[in-house]
């Protein structure tokens, strides 16, 4: 999968349901893909193939097609699992009832017909049976997945090479020695005491902007448009899972020490209630917990951390403000603002005082 790639994301989980017909209907014909797994217990796994999916209920064979670890109980351990050359006439198994399915036996198969969710996760009912079509350098079930098959969410998405689009060309120019100094100030920034990294709350309205202000932020980083967050426009909010989102420096690669964490926009009628938020700012959220608006965060629900650390908590608070629309922002996310500032002053919650706020579209 050399060279730069674009990656569109066309079936999620928590989005489309966890149903291996519903893959089929987006996916069946499309070209290559990336299948993404995220579980409960930290672990992010999923395996690469070249060969459209179909629903033919045979094997394909792919020397292009492996298999892959990114993190292993919350740690970024990335591993990469080849396709054996002898067996590859099993290198992926299409069926209409499957989801994504790697190998013989099967290597990696996670769910087939449809899961309903159960709190916070969707329970697979597949299995993995490895070394028989991937080599899997020594690893087994509990190395690759943490031997845990309930799913926090599932992505799939289309890879195709990258096209540049008219957009990349920035809309205007900061003075450079401005912009580098920007950058460098973030690429050198060592966060107080004993923490690893500083974590950033992106808070505001539907439709305010905080995807987009995190997308724009990983740009200037990456040196081109990415699209990680989801963002666009639409009646409730397209963020529906907390993010915690890592920017890498342009030169080293590595993660700066700035987090900027993505939640639910805030809306009538479908709002974070304060208890919801404090237990964002508190910590005890984990990375892609998925929001329900009908039912309130509780400690009994899976991922769920108990005994957050410092670096778990939220250690500042970005209110994010569409500059278009504070004519007519509502009085209940107004208060909703307050409530947080206060709490938090209170209590004194956050570790660096006070709080940003970003004006997320000119006038």
């Amino acid at each position: 999968m050399g060279g730069r790639k674009d990656f569109n994301l066309l079936y999620q989980a928590t989005r489309d349901g966890c149903s291996g017909q519903t893959f089929h209907q987006k996916f069946d014909n499309r070209g290559a893909t990336v299948s993404v797994f995220y579980n409960t217990a930290g672990y992010v796994f999923g395996g690469y193939t070249s060969v459209s999916w179909s629903s033919d209920e045979t094997f394909k064979p792919d020397n292009q097609a492996f298999l892959f670890r990114l993190q292993a109980a919350n740690s970024f351990q990335p591993q990469k699992y080849p396709v054996k050359t002898a067996n590859l006439q099993h290198t992926v198994y299409h069926n209409a009832q499957y989801g994504p399915t790697f190998g013989g036996g099967h290597d990696l198969c996670t769910f087939t017909s449809t899961i309903n969710k159960q709190s916070n996760y969707f329970q697979g009912n597949g299995h993995m049976s490895f070394n028989h079509t991937y080599d899997m350098q020594g690893h087994d079930v509990t190395n690759f997945t943490g031997n845990n098959l309930q799913f926090t969410d599932v992505e799939v998405y289309q890879v195709t090479e990258h096209a540049a689009r008219k957009d990349e060309t920035p809309w205007r120019k900061l003075p450079e020695v401005k912009q580098k100094v920007l950058k460098s100030e973030l690429e050198t920034y060592s966060p107080p005491g004993k923490l690893d990294h500083v974590n950033i709350l992106l808070l505001g309205a539907v439709g305010s902007g905080k995807s987009s202000y995190f997308n724009t932020i990983n740009s200037i980083f990456q040196g081109r448009i990415t699209s990680v967050a989801r963002s666009g426009s639409a009646e409730h909010s397209l963020t529906t899972t907390y993010r915690l989102y890592k920017i890498k420096s342009t030169d080293s690669r590595q993660p700066l020490k700035v987090r900027l964490c993505d939640t639910r926009g805030l809306e009538d009628g479908l709002n974070l209630d304060l208890s919801d938020l404090m237990a964002i700012i508190d910590g005890h959220l984990p990375d892609r917990f998925t929001f329900n608006p009908s039912v309130p965060i509780r400690p009994d629900i899976p991922g769920y951390k108990k005994n957050p650390t410092l670096n778990d908590r939220i250690h500042c608070i970005a209110f994010v403000v569409d500059s278009t629309a504070i004519d007519v922002f509502p009085d209940k996310i107004l208060q909703t603002f307050k409530a947080v500032q206060h709490r938090v002053n209170v209590q004194g919650e956050l570790l660096i005082p006070g709080y940003l706020y970003i004006i997320s579209k000119s006038i």
